[in-house]
């Protein structure tokens, strides 16, 4: 229903049609007189459908809009979150490059990790078909805090530290909020360390390639972004960078794009990582980190 542009219901023996812009019923077409008003009916039409575009643009804050209001939906068996958003997703995962792991994005997963509640969620229950992760918010029911998952995601910031396209998302109370900080925002940038897999079983070990940074050197100081060769697709649009030359895909550095427009999307029940350990010393105290 989600992708549909018209829909056709049949209820108190009068069909109703419906689409994106009005809705109609048969008596309303009729001479006679009818207690039925077709000002009566609202479109129900889902405003996903005008929403979600096969672009080869991987638009985050897109995916975090739908995921803040899918996330917050009551099902009768927690275990079809995962399947109920599938067929969203794999829309979507044609411009994000590797698809979709268990409801976050390959290409960005160590930002996709860092969703955040913005009051307490219930965990969706399991009938024992599927258990989804407790890493991924299709396994939660509630609000998510979207502004603060904005705050890592880097090549949503200009240089001057301000959110390109909107600086609003949702805060706590469920009110929009403005990010704190320089003008409004502020971004708190991730740098990718642990080196992830995934698999269903503890024995499978599928890699996650974290692609979302390939050119995070482009927002190096040292360089001139003029003399910068571009990926294809990418110009330089002031000081970010657009593709395709449309302003609404201004990145602060270019991002790869697919070249295999298939969609992808896998559940994974495990997730595996690999870091080090350092020792610090900081105000004379001895401090490990793990």
């Amino acid at each position: 229903m989600i992708f549909s542009s018209r829909k056709i219901m049949f209820q108190y023996q009068v069909a109703f049609w419906e689409c994106n812009n009005d809705a109609w019923h048969e008596s309303s077409l009729s001479t006679v007189s009818s207690p039925l008003k077709a000002s009566y009916f609202k479109p129900t039409v889902s405003p996903w459908q005008s929403q979600i575009k096969l672009s080869a643009w991987p638009d985050v804050q897109q995916y975090i809009s739908l995921v803040h209001d899918y996330a917050q939906r009551k099902l009768t068996y927690g275990d079809d979150a995962l399947h109920a958003i599938n067929s969203l997703l794999s829309v979507m995962s044609t411009s994000f490059m590797g698809g979709f792991i268990s409801g976050l994005p390959e290409m960005f997963f160590d930002e996709a990790l860092l969703w955040q509640p913005a009051q307490p969620m219930q965990q969706r229950r399991s009938s024992g078909r599927l258990d989804i992760p407790s890493w991924s918010w299709a396994g939660w029911e509630g609000e998510i805090m979207t502004i603060d998952w904005k705050h890592h995601f880097r090549h949503l910031y200009a240089t001057n530290n301000k959110l390109l396209g909107s600086a609003s998302g949702i805060g706590p109370s469920g009110q929009p909020t403005k990010l704190p900080g320089l003008n409004g925002t502020m971004s708190l940038p991730v740098y990718p360390k642990v080196t992830w897999w995934y698999g269903q079983t503890l024995l499978d070990r599928f890699p996650i390639v974290v692609s979302g940074h390939t050119y995070i050197r482009y927002l190096s100081r040292h360089l001139t972004k003029k003399s910068l060769p571009l990926p294809p697709g990418w110009s330089l649009s002031g000081s970010d960078y657009c593709f395709n030359s449309q302003k609404s895909t201004a990145s602060s550095f270019p991002l790869p794009i697919s070249p295999n427009r298939a969609s992808h999307t896998v559940s994974a029940r495990y997730l595996f990582g690999r870091t080090t350990r350092a020792c610090l010393r900081s105000a004379n105290r001895h401090v490990q980190a793990v």
